[in-house]
């Protein structure tokens, strides 16, 4: 097994990579609890962002552009625990946005993956901004600090 050690890539996270043998691999990510943003700030997502999300997924753009596995989409609760597993096994990233007066407006998360083709490591990043708060640069901001 050889070890490869990528730099702070996208300023909020270091990645260690291992590579077996077999070609599949293993990763690691390492957050920062807050990423200051133009207009507020990314955090987090914690168990009591649930209702946000619940909120947040009932919105049909949301639902439409944001896929979630279907138990997922049936039960947000379970979606809010795996994101939350996910970041406590150290392979992806899920922020809840926060505007500067500590309003919840929108999630972004970033997974790494393997391209099937190429075998090139890339990253799937998803986000979604609630009605109310669209067209307010929070989706760029978010995406600016995560680069």
């Amino acid at each position: 097994m050889a070890m490869l050690q990528f730099g702070r890539i996208m300023n909020i996270f270091n990645i260690f990579f291992n590579i077996f043998v077999s070609e599949q691999f293993i990763y690691r990510i390492n957050m920062i609890e807050t990423v200051d943003i133009r207009n507020g700030y990314l955090r987090p997502v914690k168990l009591t962002d649930t209702a946000f999300l619940q909120h947040l997924f009932n919105d049909n753009k949301v639902k439409k552009f944001f896929v979630l596995r279907s138990e997922h989409a049936q039960n947000i609760s379970l979606f809010t625990q795996f994101m939350i597993e996910q970041m406590e096994q150290s392979t992806a990233i899920n922020y809840i946005i926060m505007s500067n007066s500590t309003h919840a407006v929108g999630l972004i998360t970033a997974e790494l993956s393997c391209h099937p083709r190429t075998n090139d490591i890339m990253w799937n990043m998803s986000i979604a901004v609630a009605p109310q708060y669209r067209r307010q640069g929070y989706a760029t901001s978010a995406t600016v600090g995560m680069t």
